[in-house]
Order: C-alpha cells, then structure tokens, then sequence
C-alpha cells in the first residue's frame, strides 16, 4: 500500500514539476491597489507542489536534501530576515501593503527553490534534465516566434529612413526580465554541454541550434546589462573550461551573425537594389533603431543608489523596513519605483542583519562550487554561471525574485536518489 502511495506521489510531482517548468516563462502584471505586481502562471502549481512538501514533512519528518550543508537553515534565515522586514514596516508610519507583497513573493520564490529540489530528491537529477530539454525547447521555439515577428516588422519599414522597432520580451513583457532568462537558461545550456557532447551529435547539433538563437535573442532584446553578462558568462566558460571552446566559438559567432543579419536588413537589401539596379542609386537607405534606455535612465539608477544608500544610513542594522524605498518614492521621482539594485534594496530595507543573511546563502553556495570536491562538475559549473548571471545583473536591476533562477538552483544543488531504497540508505549522509 505505501509502495503504491509512493508512487502516485511521485506521479504528482511529475506533473506538476512539467507544468512548473512550462510556465515558469509565461509572467502577467497585475495591478493592485496603486502598484503592478508580476504573477506567474507557475505560481499555482509551485503551492501545490509546497503544500504536498510541507505534508510529507509533517508526517515523515524527512527534509529536502541539499548538497549543500545546513543549506534549510539559510534558506529559511532569508525568510525571516523578509518577516523581519515586514515587523519593520508594519511598526512604521507607512503602508504595509507592498511589505507584504514582497514577504509572499519570498514565499513563493521559496517554493521554486523547494519544488525543483523535491523533484531531484524523488525522481533523480536526470529527470530535471529531460524538464530543462522541455523548458528549452519551449523557450527557443517561443524566442524564435518573436524574432520572427521582429524581422517582419523591419521589413515593414523598409521604405521610410528608420524603422523603429520595439525591443524584444517574449512572454515576460520586460526586456530586463527576458534577458535575465536567457542568461538563466545559457548558463545551464553551457554547464550542461558536455553531457550533450556525450551522447549523440544530433543532441549536440540541437544544443547548438538552441544556444545561437539564445545569444541572437540576447541582442535583440537591447539589453546592455544582460548583454554585457552574457558575454561575462561566456568568458568563465571558456577560462573554466565548462564547455568545449569549438561550442562556445561557434553558438556565439553565428548567433552574432543572425543578429547582425535581422538587424542590418535595411542595409543589406538597399545594398542589393542598388547592385541589380539603377532607379534606387542615391536613395538613404532605411536603418534599424532600438528603443534603448537613455542616459536619463542611466543617471537616474545612479540616484537610486545614493538615495538607497542614504536610507541604510539612517537605519542601518534592521533597515527601514519593506517597502520604504517603494513607498516613499513617488513623493520623491513622481513615481512609485524600485531601487533596481538588489544588494541596496536588501541593504536599505533589512539592513545588515539582512544582508548577512543572503550573504551567508550565497556564500555557501559559492563554497560548493569551488570547494566541495577535487574536480568540479556540471552542478558546480552549473552554480557558478547562474551565480554569476544573477550578480551582475543584481547590480543594474532588482532580481532576487527572478524565478527561473531559484528554479534551476534548487535542482543543480539537490540530493537525487535513484530509487526508494537508496534514498533510505542514503538519507543520514544526505546534507540538510
């Protein structure tokens, strides 16, 4: 009776872990009150997976196992340096109400961590990898539909001096968002390639198709930063050694060319007209122009920064609480905004004791990846370019509650068992 109880639990987890790494993509705004909130339609599933989580651990007492030591106990410090942040702002003069948006969101960011750790503890990492094919194939194909729709719009354009052309964002409806996926994605793909390299060349060939349109995606998207990280990513895969310098030369090298093709087709076709034809000789020819941020936008993240910064200042061991910078800003910008800086944001609000708790996280995390065995492998790879893709954009943009980020970390850093048994047996070895 347990073995087949077990099983039908194990059949939910697949499920819902499908529907996860499906929808992780897919985000809406959704206004409340004054404010827009992203939800994520994988949202729903990653509480039922929690929910199923929190159920078993009442009854059996067995935690999720990491590879990494005593990751529960910083994983659930982070939350309650958010429920400290909450106490600060709901002892304060302002409204809680964005408090607690980010304190739930901290939950369900949680909950991703969690369902992809549970997937690996129950079905084996192998698993995850046959999700991450699923998830990339989605994703590319999705990526392509919109490159597509790009390039047809440049050619609408073709017959005025400049075609104006709307950045990229897929289904997240940021660009900063979209490019930040991206990375997520590339930096599996480029830790991963060696298991590809293994098989078959058709998976490799496959691999190598879905990382050119990744890199070209990357470029349409207009992103400095998560263009700039790529190229960060790119570097440590090759200094590192993770992936084959021949993949590397050649996903990046033809995805420079697709980009450059898509973007300079105004040029390239008056170039054309102009060898097989006389009448349009003299004629300007169209260009390409991206909606880019302006140095406005460039000057004003820097204020963010100082005027975050000024705030920890003045409460500089708890913080001023969730939400403060929120708050306070349309009295300040005229608008409500974020401090699009993440280490400021945790600083300001959470102070140093917040800080020192999500430095603690990453710290250990950062002590696997280097140290945790004599050779590393594709999970240590794996932790050092998510790492690395989520803090150098933290840098430019607010991304500590990116999804798919805590998605593939859980996974990359989880205990998988191939079966029952060797989960028993495993169990008190296991790290919590």
């Amino acid at each position: 009776m347990n073995g087949l109880l077990s099983k039908r639990e194990d059949s939910l987890v697949w499920i819902f872990s499908a529907f996860i790494f499906l929808f992780v993509l897919v985000q809406v705004h959704v206004v409340f009150f004054n404010f827009a909130v992203n939800v994520n339609l994988a949202d729903f599933f990653v509480m039922l997976v929690m929910s199923t989580l929190a159920i078993e651990f009442i009854y059996t007492k067995k935690p999720v196992f990491w590879k990494v030591k005593h990751f529960n106990i910083y994983a659930f410090l982070t939350l309650a340096a958010m429920i400290c942040g909450w106490l600060v702002a709901f002892l304060s003069d302002y409204s809680i109400t964005w408090a607690g948006t980010k304190l739930t969101g901290w939950l369900i960011i949680l909950g991703y961590l969690y369902a992809s750790a549970m997937l690996v503890n129950r079905l084996g990492f192998f698993t995850f990898l046959r999700f991450f094919n699923l998830l990339l194939v989605f994703f590319v194909l999705v990526l392509l539909l919109s490159d597509i729709v790009m390039f047809i719009e440049i050619l609408r354009g073709l017959d005025g001096s400049a075609v104006y052309v709307s950045y990229l964002t897929a289904l997240s409806g940021n660009r900063n968002a979209l490019a930040f996926q991206i990375l997520a994605v590339l930096s599996l793909a480029l830790a991963f390639q060696p298991l590809y390299k293994k098989k078959t060349k058709i998976n490799q060939f496959f691999l190598l198709c879905c990382v050119i349109v990744l890199v070209a995606s990357m470029f349409f998207t207009a992103s400095r930063s998560g263009i700039a990280v790529m190229l960060i990513l790119y570097s440590f895969a090759l200094i590192l050694k993770m992936a084959d310098w021949r993949f590397l030369f050649l996903s990046m090298t033809f995805g420079l060319v697709l980009s450059g093709l898509v973007l300079y087709t105004p040029e390239i076709f008056y170039f054309l007209s102009n060898m097989f034809s006389q009448d349009v000789q003299g004629e300007q020819s169209a260009r390409v122009v991206m909606r880019v941020s302006s140095t406005e936008s460039d000057m004003l993240r820097i204020q963010l920064i100082k005027d975050a910064f000024s705030i920890w200042l003045e409460h500089p061991f708890f913080g001023a609480g969730l939400g403060a910078f929120y708050t306070g800003s349309a009295a300040v910008y005229g608008t409500a905004i974020v401090q699009h800086n993440s280490v400021m944001w945790v600083l300001s609000e959470m102070g140093v004791f917040g800080l020192l708790v999500f430095a603690a996280l990453f710290l250990s995390l950062i002590k696997f990846a280097f140290f945790s065995s004599r050779r590393r492998g594709i999970r240590q790879n794996a932790v050092i370019l998510l790492l690395l893709a989520l803090g150098a954009m933290a840098m430019f943009h607010e991304m500590l509650y990116q999804r798919i980020f805590w998605l593939f970390l859980g996974a990359v850093i989880a205990v998988g068992f191939s079966d029952r048994k060797s989960a028993t047996v495993l169990s008190d070895e296991a790290t919590a």
